[in-house]
């Protein structure tokens, strides 16, 4: 992943889909639209999508950035990934709390000027190359708190002592992609790494997902028509009973009907990503 980061980087996707490079504040970058990002989104997964879920895991991690993130901030962590061929990291999954954002148990303890972050998370793409991540942490210990107001939003950085990614996953497919879990030990975090205030995470993390689910449209669409495309190619080289197998029509049937579901896809996910 390292290689093809440092490729991309160079061809000037700042180490991610476009989406990285959107201008935001003083981070620079190019003003690119969501349809942009989705087209952008769409070649990728066509070409790997193990390579694109990498890279669109970056715009994950950056995404709380560039809607919560102040000035400094923003300079200081998006600008490293336009200026330098890194990525990002999106840490919330956790062992027993998957699409339960709520219901996720690493904590964040205020000391003095410091946050102390214990807890553990899993399925973290980019989890063992990501130069920082965005974590989301229960800052309010009552069990009666609300999840909107129970939550902290953080930027921590990898190399932060505590910090500890754990074994690579072997995935079925998107082998290119590193998901792992990521132990967080007495991790100390500065009160300027907090995004917005103490509180606010649940609200970060839910706008995140409002702003990033079109691009995993994009991904579904470029992986359908590379699908579609291989069909087409076999049905056309491979022969039976001397002639190829498109022919024959309880094959035909299949693929034919590929190209209208593959239309149909692309122009809702056009549709919604232009909006």
């Amino acid at each position: 992943m390292v290689q093809e980061q440092q490729v991309l980087h160079c061809a000037g996707f700042g180490g991610s889909p476009p989406p990285c490079r959107k201008r935001v504040g003083t981070a620079g970058g190019p003003d690119l639209k969501c349809l942009d990002s989705c087209l952008c989104v769409e070649e990728f997964t066509y070409a790997c999508s193990g390579i694109a879920l990498a890279l669109t895991s970056t715009e994950l991690g950056q995404t709380p950035l560039i809607l919560a993130g102040n000035d400094a901030q923003k300079k200081k962590y998006l600008g490293r990934l336009i200026e330098e061929p890194l990525l990002a990291a999106y840490c919330v999954t956790e062992p027993g709390a998957g699409s339960d954002v709520a219901g996720i148990k690493t904590k964040a303890e205020k000391k003095g000027d410091k946050w102390i972050i214990n807890g553990q998370k899993m399925w973290i793409t980019n989890g063992g190359v990501a130069n920082w991540y965005f974590v989301l942490a229960r800052s309010n210990p009552d069990p009666k708190c609300p999840a909107s107001k129970a939550f902290t939003a953080f930027i921590v950085e990898r190399d932060t002592p505590g910090v500890t990614p754990g074994r690579k996953e072997w995935n079925m497919g998107q082998r290119a992609s590193d998901t792992r879990g990521i132990t967080f030990e007495d991790v100390e975090v500065p009160e300027e790494n907090v995004l917005l205030k103490e509180g606010d995470g649940f609200k970060v993390a839910m706008g995140t997902f409002d702003k990033t689910r079109a691009p995993v449209a994009a991904g579904a669409t470029g992986v359908a028509q590379r699908a579609l495309d291989e069909a087409v190619k076999y049905s056309l080289e491979r022969k039976t009973f001397g002639a190829p197998i498109c022919t024959a029509s309880v094959d035909a049937g299949g693929v034919g009907d590929g190209p209208g579901a593959q239309e149909h896809l692309l122009c809702v996910g056009r549709q919604v990503s232009g909006f």
